[in-house]
């Protein structure tokens, strides 16, 4: 069993900005809290779960920094948790206590940035890519010794089966379906005999007491000769994976394509398509965000795109998609016009919703209205949202629970997070904010996320 330890760390209160004229709906309203001072710079251009939240606490992942400054190799990772309370400045009223737990391992030359999810049972599961000094890859698997409590972790990595595959690829994606008993792992081979280099794999994870045990990976695509950033979305009609590619291989510029697959829970892919881009010929298209539009429902699926283009005269933002996986159709629903940079896409209700990124790498910018209903939407600086102003250099990405990785939260209770230069060190510190989403009068709220009534049982 590893341990972590119990931390202090003070929560930094904004006052509430919702009463100020012309802020827009969306504000940063409380925060900075301080998860942990003590990371490398995260990559979160796309929905990697290093951010989880239930009603009580924030969950973190990311790799530890002893302020050295060099990235890799890294042998240590750190998870933790934070305690929430539901007003802003006020103490948590919760039982729980700040953790964090450090975990180092000598026969591991390198971790990656370790990807969670939560069960219907409220058990964390930490899924780490690692190479070894031998320069093979593995997969690690950790599960909370308790419930909602990241304290002392447990290695079940002899849940994965690897079957065939001799060696991974570490860029992977997790994801668990609405009630909480399957989970997958989404990752690629990397030089194995028989098959193309960077081949697409899905593990499906079948609930077994509070562990996870992960069958041998099948393969939904072959024919990529590059890496793959995927987005996963475990619904009732099979495994949405969505995601972009490069593909140096067979391109004479450095282009970047998005792929959306649907399998269903046997293995058989039902569904395979491109992301449709129109109007632009060639460039980036970054498929950084993936969510249900209600999270009761998961059939319904919106997807970000961020473009940036190579071709002079091409209008540079994000696309916003919604994919039915009943039906496997797929709608583009609008195009936000401006700084590209990926973030986070949240759907309020059908009338409204806002898509959150940082295009300047320190002051978070929203979009919001009825972006699904393609009628009038605002783009502006979140307010309360400035990294600099708190004396940081930079920040990079954002990250925001995800119902899909068993995250529970509501439109009274949601925080996102970002990752920024700590001015005096080479370490990162990773920051989260609570969010106040103030709703038009047509507009109703969405009720708490997937899991919340089974968790209520335990």
């Amino acid at each position: 069993m590893i341990t972590g330890v119990c931390l202090v760390i003070a929560a930094v209160g904004l006052p509430d900005s919702s009463a100020a004229a012309g802020e827009g709906n969306v504000t940063a309203s409380a925060g900075p809290i301080v998860l942990t001072n003590s990371i490398y710079q995260q990559w979160g251009g796309h929905s990697f779960s290093y951010l989880l939240q239930d009603e009580r606490t924030l969950y973190y992942a990311g790799i530890y920094n002893e302020k050295k400054g060099k990235p890799w190799p890294n042998n240590t990772f750190i998870v933790g948790s934070h305690p929430l309370s539901r007003k802003p400045n006020s103490k948590p009223k919760s039982d729980r206590v700040a953790h964090a737990t450090v975990v180092t391992d000598s026969n591991v030359q390198h971790f990656n940035i370790p990807q969670m999810f939560r069960d219907n049972r409220g058990y964390l599961h930490v899924i780490v890519g690692t190479t070894l000094p031998s320069g093979r890859h593995e997969i690690r698997y950790y599960r909370s010794a308790k419930a909602n409590d990241l304290s002392s972790l447990l290695d079940r990595s002899d849940r994965i089966e690897a079957g065939q595959i001799a060696d991974y690829h570490t860029r992977m994606n997790v994801g668990v379906n609405q009630t909480g008993d399957r989970a997958v792992i989404v990752s690629l081979a990397w030089n194995t005999p028989g098959l193309m280099n960077n081949t697409l794999l899905v593990s499906f994870g079948t609930k077994v007491g509070d562990d996870f045990h992960f069958a041998a990976p099948k393969t939904y695509y072959m024919k990529m000769k590059s890496i793959f950033y995927p987005q996963v979305a475990c619904t009732d009609y099979g495994v949405v994976i969505v995601g972009h590619l490069y593909d140096k291989a067979t391109k004479e510029k450095d282009l970047v394509t998005s792929l959306l697959v649907q399998i269903d829970w046997g293995g058989t892919v039902v569904s395979r398509r491109d992301l449709p881009h129109p109007n632009v010929p060639t460039g980036h298209f970054t498929t950084c965000d993936l969510r249900p539009m209600d999270p009761q429902d998961w059939s319904k699926l919106t997807i970000a795109q961020s473009i940036y283009s190579t071709e002079p005269g091409i209008t540079e933002g994000t696309e916003i998609y919604v994919y039915d996986a009943m039906t496997h159709e797929l709608t583009r629903k609008n195009f936000l016009e401006g700084p590209e940079n990926p973030g986070k896409f949240v759907v309020v209700d059908e009338h409204f919703s806002f898509f959150l990124n940082n295009p300047s790498h320190g002051k978070h910018c929203v979009w919001q209205g009825d972006i699904l209903g393609g009628q009038q939407i605002t783009y502006q600086p979140l307010v309360g949202g400035d990294i600099t102003a708190l004396g940081h250099p930079s920040s990079t990405y954002n990250y925001l629970p995800n119902v899909l990785t068993g995250s529970v939260m509501d439109m009274d209770n949601l925080y996102f997070a970002t990752d920024v230069k700590n001015p005096n060190d080479e370490a990162y510190s990773l920051l989260a904010y609570k969010l106040s989403v103030r709703q038009p009068p047509t507009s109703t709220n969405h009720p708490a996320g997937p899991v919340a009534a089974e968790a209520g049982k335990k």
